[in-house]
């Protein structure tokens, strides 16, 4: 039994560091290509001895480990100056592709700042015309708006509390800001969810004047408009019945799993308005033990790793799903039996159940589906638990049904929180009554 214990201890122990020293092979093989290589890829030694690795992943079909660097100045990153390299089995670089800013000791301008952090929040707020509910116009301006609830340290950013106008606290860093005139000025970068609105907004303002200089809304929305006869379009999206790729069978045939079922619109149908069977019928299909067993091994209820579903509602490993203004999921009891009715002629608060299964079965199966091409647990992938397979897991998706609108849907993704992904109603031809699924 000792023995026993003490070969399991050991090879424990030799997984434990035997990860970070081949990560750290990997680094190292891309450093040293750079230095031999700095007046083709335009890289300075301070350059390779400054940057870090931002995030790296390893591809089990190539066996290319991919590593992303940041490049950092006076201690600071610089806005989108990343650095990718690819290194195979053999420790040998196959690719490189910088966009390293070059010369940066004479480009940089800014040495100090002027403003603070929690003016840079203030400045933000202001340039991007949001709303301070309980602020009075007249309210002093020394009093801060946004408690600081965590200062700065290192690469971690300082933390501010919420207010009335985020979902989950404010964020601020330093980070030099490439600009068109060939320099590169310090700023106050901010990151912040807006709570009224589904936007996640990411803005740098000039460190020393608050001026902003850049800003851009980290949410993906799609929005095609009303259905005409069948199809889905406006000026930048053609949604047609046909997809334009063959999409893997839906049906994973998962043994782990028995006997869950979802009624829902499966692929590839992006909507009620593209099943054969026409709103306001019902045109859905039940499909049984959906879940791939490569990428979602132990169902998509599960999140320890063992057989058996802990959440009998819409959750699991990959993705919660419930309704936006109630946080209701339906229960599929413990045969897992997500069969329920939707009658599109009546209010959206009448098919909730079916409209989040919906939502819960289509984020499982992209996930599903997009593993098989390479965005595994390494690469990414939105898990709770990674099931030892490497990367970084709790970083599930919330899956919000029926939020406010019509015929869109949104995902947001931020670095420091889980993605969470809106479906919104999709409306089929009575848009004066709000038909939302």
């Amino acid at each position: 039994m000792k023995k026993t214990f003490h070969f399991l201890m050991s090879m424990f122990l030799v997984i434990l560091f035997a990860v970070p020293m081949l990560a750290q092979q990997k680094e190292n093989a891309a450093k040293q290509f750079l230095l031999s290589k700095k007046g083709e890829v335009q890289v300075s030694t301070e350059d390779v001895k400054n940057m870090k690795v931002s995030s790296m992943s390893f591809s089990k079909k190539t066996g290319i480990t991919h590593l992303y660097f940041q490049q950092y100045h006076n201690g600071i990153p610089i806005h989108n100056a990343i650095l990718n390299a690819h290194v195979d089995k053999k420790n040998e670089v196959v690719a490189v592709k910088s966009r390293f800013v070059t010369n940066t000791q004479s480009l940089a301008k800014g040495l100090g700042t002027t403003i603070t952090p929690e003016e840079a929040v203030r400045a933000v707020v202001a340039s991007l015309n949001i709303e301070l509910p309980n602020v009075s116009p007249a309210a002093d301006h020394a009093t801060p708006y946004f408690p600081l609830v965590r200062a700065s340290k290192g690469d971690n950013p300082a933390v501010f509390e919420k207010g009335d106008i985020a979902d989950k606290d404010i964020t601020v860093r330093q980070v030099y800001q490439p600009m068109p005139k060939d320099n590169l000025r310090l700023t106050w970068e901010v990151y912040f969810c807006e709570k009224s609105k589904p936007n996640w907004w990411v803005a740098r303002v000039d460190a020393e004047t608050g001026e902003l200089l850049d800003y851009s809304n980290q949410m993906i929305a799609c929005d095609f408009g009303f259905s005409d006869n069948g199809e889905c379009h406006d000026a930048t999206h053609n949604h047609n019945h046909t997809p334009s790729f063959s999409f893997p069978n839906p049906t994973g045939n998962n043994t782990m799993v028995v006997g869950d079922s979802y009624r829902i619109y499966p692929q590839p149908l992006e909507s009620p308005n593209h099943a054969a069977i026409l709103p306001p019928a019902d045109g859905r299909s039940l499909v049984v033990d959906p879940a791939d067993p490569t990428a979602s091994p132990f169902g998509w209820h599960d999140t320890d790793g063992i057989a058996g579903a802990e959440f009998t509602i819409t959750r699991g490993n990959n993705v919660h799903a419930f309704i936006e203004s109630s946080g209701f999921s339906p229960d599929g009891g413990a045969g897992l039996n997500f069969d329920f009715p939707l009658d599109l002629t009546q209010s959206p608060t009448t098919y909730q159940s079916a409209a989040v299964t919906n939502l819960f079965y289509w984020v499982n199966y992209m996930h599903d589906f997009a593993y098989q091409y390479g965005f595994d647990e390494a690469s990414g992938n939105f898990q709770e638990n990674n099931y030892g397979n490497g990367g970084l897991g709790s970083d599930y998706v919330f899956g919000r049904a029926q939020y406010p609108g019509f015929n869109n849907a949104f995902l947001e993704h931020h670095q420091m929180d889980k993605p969470r992904n809106i479906d919104v109603a999709l409306e089929y031809d009575q848009p004066q009554q709000g038909r939302r699924f």
